[in-house]
């Protein structure tokens, strides 16, 4: 019985760390996916680096946070865009995330979006925004 006890526990133990090392970061994800869905596009770019990386359809470069809120307010000013689902989510070895997700407009229209996040301080900040058409 004690055997059984202990055996139960290591097989437990073991598990646990096991799939704590196979999920994927969740913290700022959640976030991103909860605020795409919500077409929050303004909240969301409070989450932006002071330059962030920025791609959308017939446009892209290097911004200011304050123009990639505009560019991103102005592209999707007249979508409606009611479902977002985060796919996938990862991290590199530098320890920044990545997000992908599918972006479903009312109008048919179908996006990919990619954000690349990286910790400063105590906050994740999305450096790398793209937006691509599927």
């Amino acid at each position: 019985m004690l055997i059984k006890r202990g055996l139960l526990g290591i097989i437990l133990f073991l598990l646990m760390i096991f799939s704590a090392l196979g999920q994927s970061p969740k913290e700022p994800g959640a976030a991103y996916e909860s605020l795409l869905s919500n077409m929050k596009i303004r909240n969301l770019s409070d989450h932006f680096n002071d330059v962030i990386e920025l791609s959308i359809p017939d446009r892209s470069g290097n911004f200011s946070s304050t123009q990639a809120r505009r560019i991103l307010v102005d592209f999707f000013e007249d979508k409606s865009c009611p479902s977002f689902t985060l796919s996938r989510e990862g991290s590199f070895s530098d320890g920044s995330l990545f997000f992908l997700g599918d972006l479903e407009c009312a109008s048919g229209e179908s996006y990919r979006i990619y954000i690349v996040s990286r910790k400063h301080k105590d906050q994740w900040l999305i450096h790398i925004f793209k937006i691509q058409a599927i």
